[in-house]
């Protein structure tokens, strides 16, 4: 069930609908999700990936199989990473985001990002024909 049956969805048709909805910005409206709950929300009410924004430490660049922890302890490399964020996990404590690096990165390009992970910003990114 969404938000969490995208588990089998091909990683490259995602990064497409996001290429398509950046290359029609005029046409688009963004709007700012300000909490985990907002995200959850989203997804659940519009079953539509967003964008999230992460500031990277070591341990992002890494799952573990499949999934990231934050560590307080970790260090920043001072940059920040866009990924797709298309489901969530109670049960996991945890976001399910594809990630830009490839079929390499986390379980097949997904990775589980533990929901203390600092999120920068998210966005809901729509055409403005639809709600």
């Amino acid at each position: 069930d969404f938000p969490f049956i995208y588990v089998n969805a091909r990683i490259d048709l995602l990064f497409m609908y996001f290429a398509t909805v950046m290359s029609l910005v005029s046409m688009v409206q963004y709007y700012k999700l300000n909490s985990l709950s907002e995200i959850k929300n989203t997804l659940l009410e519009y079953k539509q990936p967003i964008l999230i924004g992460y500031e990277v430490f070591n341990n992002l660049t890494l799952p573990i199989n499949g999934m990231v922890y934050f560590d307080k302890n970790d260090i920043s490399n001072g940059r920040g990473h866009c990924m797709a964020c298309y489901g969530f996990r109670d049960e996991k404590q945890a976001l399910l985001v594809v990630n830009s690096k490839g079929i390499d990165y986390g379980i097949n390009g997904l990775a589980w990002i533990s929901y203390d992970y600092p999120i920068d910003e998210a966005w809901r990114i729509y055409d403005m024909g639809t709600k």
